[in-house]
C-alpha cells in the first residue's frame, strides 16, 4: 500500500478521496443531463486516469498525477498483458485509449482545423457526437471503477 506520507492520517485521506468521487460523479451525471458534455469529458478522464495510477502505481510505476489518461493506460495494459494476465484490466486500458482519442476530437473538434478548412466535426454534429463522447466516458469510468474496486478488495489494498 503506498504511504500516505508522515503525519497524514490515512482515514482522512480515504474519506476526502471518498468526497471529492462523490462530487465528481454527481457533477459528471448533472453535466450529461443538462447539456454541457464537455464538462462531463473532462471529469470522465480525471477519474479514469486516477484509478490507472492507482493500478500501475501499485505494481511500481511511480507516475505521478501529470500523467495522461492516454500513457496512464498504456502502462496499465501492459501491466495487465505482461505481469498480472488480467484480460478484463487489459481490455478496459485499450477501451480508455481509445476513448481518450475520442475526448480529443471532440474536446478540439469544435473548432480547430487544419487552415482552410473547416472544423473537423461540423457544427450540426458536434452536439450529439460530444454527447456520445461522454456518455460513453460515463459507462467506462463506471467500468473501470468497478474493475479497480474488486482489485482493491481481492489485495486489501485502499487505492
Amino acid at each position: 500500500m503506498p504511504s500516505c506520507g508522515k503525519g497524514r492520517n490515512p482515514e482522512r485521506l480515504n474519506r476526502a478521496k471518498h468526497l471529492s468521487w462523490r462530487l465528481a460523479h454527481e457533477r459528471m451525471n448533472a453535466a450529461i443531463e443538462a447539456g454541457f458534455p464537455l464538462e462531463a469529458v473532462a471529469i470522465a478522464e480525471s477519474l479514469l486516469t486516477d484509478r490507472f495510477l492507482s493500478f500501475v502505481n501499485f505494481h511500481g510505476a511511480g507516475f505521478g498525477p501529470e500523467k495522461t489518461l492516454g500513457a496512464v493506460a498504456q502502462k496499465a495494459a501492459s501491466i495487465c498483458r505482461r505481469t498480472t494476465g488480467d484480460a478484463l484490466g487489459e481490455a478496459l486500458a485499450a477501451d480508455a485509449e481509445n476513448w481518450a482519442r475520442e475526448r480529443n476530437e471532440i474536446l478540439h473538434g469544435i473548432a480547430k482545423s487544419r487552415q482552410g478548412v473547416g472544423p473537423t466535426i461540423p457544427a450540426e454534429d458536434f452536439v450529439d457526437r460530444a454527447h456520445d463522447v461522454a456518455v460513453r466516458g460515463r459507462q467506462l469510468v463506471r467500468a473501470v471503477k468497478a474493475w479497480h474496486g474488486k482489485l482493491v478488495r481481492n489485495h486489501g489494498r485502499r487505492g
